[in-house]
Formats: C-alpha cells, structure tokens, sequence
C-alpha cells in the first residue's frame, strides 16, 4: 500500500495586513486608547488568518486506502483538505490556488459545495492528467486531482476542456429531478468495478438509451486491458458517427463526461448518435441551467 508523507516547511512572519500609523505626539488618553485597540484588531485579524492558512496546508492526509480508485495508481505530491470552496484562498503554493480557483470559478455553485479535497500529482505511467473521486468512508464529498505537468496550464482552452470533463464526473450520478426512482433495479457486470448508478440518475439514463449489452461488454473488456486507450481509438475510427472523441469509446462514463463537455462548450458535433446524444443533453432543463452558468465563467 502506498502512503504519502508530505512535509510542509515554511516560516511565518507577521503578516502585513493594514497597521495603524502612529503619531510621535500622540499624548490624548482617548487618542492612545483607540490606536490600541486598532492594534488589536490587526492583530486579531492576522491570529484569523494564521489559523485559516494552518488548517489547509497541514491537514494532509495519507493516501492509499482502496476506496481510492484511481489515487492508488498516482504519487499525490500535495493534498488540501477544505472545509468550504473559500479555503482555497489559503493554499500556499501559487500555481496550485491559481488552478483550483480557476475550477472554483468554472464549477456551478451547487457543485463547489462537493469539493472537500484537491490533489496534485505525478503520473509518469498512466496518462491521467486530472481525476474526480468520493472521499470515504462516506463518499458524500468528492476529491479534485490534477497532474502536476498540466497545473500551471490555467487560461488555455484545454484547460477549460478537462475541467469541465471532471464536473460531468459528478454530474452523471446525480438523480435527474422528476424521475422518481424505480423499485427494482437492473444492472450491467460492467459496473462491479465502481458501483451501479441509480436508475435515475443521469449516468444510468445515458446508458440504457446509447449502451447496448455488447457495448458494456467491450467497455469491460478494455477495462482489463493494457491497451485500453488504443482500443477503444480503433473502435472510434470506425464509429465516429457514435462517439464524440475516441477516449469517450473506452468506456459510459467517459462517453457522458466527453460529450457533456462537448455540450457545455458548444463545441461542433456530428450527426448520427452523436447528435441524439447531445439532444440528450440539452433535453434535462437542469443541464441547460448549468450550461449557462459555465458558459457566463468561462
């Protein structure tokens, strides 16, 4: 099991936050008394932010349990835990607050709220260059990871891309609102490896309308493969007219996360099932609403 021991060395001096003046003739008690008590309010105001600054950068946790799917497979450098979105504001490193600020801003608000951990990691052997997962042993809150090679890369249109290819993670496993939640529930072997989405969730929907038996199949075979990606590429380059991009081949998961990008950013689509899958989209009042507010931030 790996474990991660980061080791945050830094020294703290006083922080210059806005200080009284004080005048070399200042002999009125009353004049005295309230240059005092702005000194203590400065002083308050650094104690607030010391302690602030204190929980973010070292409540660093060790990584390795199993309910980190994909957190096993990577070397997690730096880990800050939040306790709400503004938190961020305290993260030391000015690369890493620049970029998940920039998550922050592109997230709709509801989904801010779920960010309760962000990561930067190296990944020399797997590809990923960011991932979403639920935290345990709840999993009520979720994990942002980025790759460290792609942090600094903040305003680029790639950038946007892949942030809001992790918010459609989060996405597809919510309950879609007027869909009541049937009794009994069907669900493929594909999923055994991560859990079966509510029948009323986004994620479900999408699969039983655009993912046959055979399709999951396929998708299971190239989860057991060493060759996934290039699989699931060749199978694209003869069914372009069914998948936005090639990595959306690999898998339902990817498939939703890809083409709600493609959704959101209005990008070109084709016609054929691409199109009926952008239609699916934009047929959930709920994902309209999202749309524009991504839209507005980006």
């Amino acid at each position: 099991m790996k474990k991660l021991i980061l080791s945050l060395f830094f020294t703290v001096g006083i922080i210059l936050l806005p200080s009284p003046a004080f005048s070399a003739y200042t002999t009125s008690e009353e004049q005295y008394r309230e240059v005092l008590l702005e000194l203590i309010e400065t002083l308050q105001q650094q104690i607030l932010y010391l302690q602030g600054l204190s929980s973010v950068q070292t409540n660093v946790q060790e990584i390795g349990s199993s309910s980190y799917l994909i957190g096993d497979s990577v070397d997690v450098t730096n880990l800050y835990s939040l306790d709400s979105p503004s938190d961020v504001g305290l993260v030391l490193n000015s690369t890493h607050k620049k970029y998940f600020t920039r998550v922050f801003e592109l997230f709709p608000e509801k989904y801010d709220e779920k960010l309760r951990q962000l990561a930067v990691f190296a990944d020399d052997e797997y590809g990923y260059d960011a991932y979403v997962e639920t935290i345990p042993p709840n999993h009520k809150y979720w994990l942002y990871a980025v790759n460290e090679d792609v942090v600094d890369d903040v305003t680029s249109n790639s950038s946007t891309e892949l942030i809001v290819h992790e918010l459609a993670h989060l996405v597809e496993y919510e309950e879609i609102i007027g869909v009541p939640k049937p009794a009994n529930q069907t669900c493929n072997s594909y999923f055994r490896h991560s859990g079966c989405p509510v029948e009323n969730s986004y994620l479900k929907q999408f699969v039983n309308k655009f993912w046959t038996e055979e399709d999951l199949s396929r998708a299971g075979s190239f989860f057991n493969s060493n060759d996934s990606y290039e699989l699931a590429y060749d199978y694209y380059q003869i069914n372009q007219d069914k998948y936005v991009s090639g990595y959306s081949a690999i898998n339902p998961e990817e498939d939703f996360a890809e083409t709600f990008m493609f959704y959101i950013l209005d990008f070109p689509t084709k016609r054929g099932e691409v199109r009926q899958k952008i239609d699916f989209m934009d047929s959930y009042p709920e994902l309209r609403l999202l749309k524009a507010e991504i839209l507005k931030n980006k």
